[in-house]
């Protein structure tokens, strides 16, 4: 489903109408996918006018996967974009995007967030 925004897209005022017009073009065709409903996609991908797509599987694990990844199939084969922004975690998804990369060409943009990883005290810089 897409849930895509319609924002025009602001560029700083250093850059020339050509270049804005390229950029824009660019961002026609990107998508963004996500395994999760999260508030991060929605701003994120809705403030670059990039197209949503969120799949919500409720399953167990396994079931999950392989329909999500068909789900991811589908519409990158509908779509054939030439950017693919996805979220990380979920690492099936980004593993499962890097695969299509070398045979579709398109260009990959992770957007990793880790919150939840934490170094070890000695590891530690801040």
């Amino acid at each position: 489903m897409v849930l895509g925004a319609n924002k025009i897209l602001k560029w700083k005022k250093h850059n020339s109408p050509m270049r804005s017009a390229i950029r824009k073009q660019q961002l026609a065709k990107a998508i963004w996918i996500t395994w999760e409903k999260q508030v991060r996609n929605k701003s994120l991908s809705s403030n670059l006018g990039i197209d949503l797509y969120e799949i919500n599987v409720k399953a167990s694990r396994l079931p999950r996967y392989f329909k999500s990844v068909f789900l991811t199939l589908k519409i990158i084969r509908a779509r054939k974009p030439k950017v693919i922004v996805a979220q990380n975690p979920s690492i099936v998804l980004n593993y499962i995007i890097l695969a299509l990369r070398a045979i579709n060409g398109f260009h990959f943009i992770s957007d990793a967030h880790f919150a939840g990883v934490e170094a070890p005290p000695q590891y530690r810089i801040l």
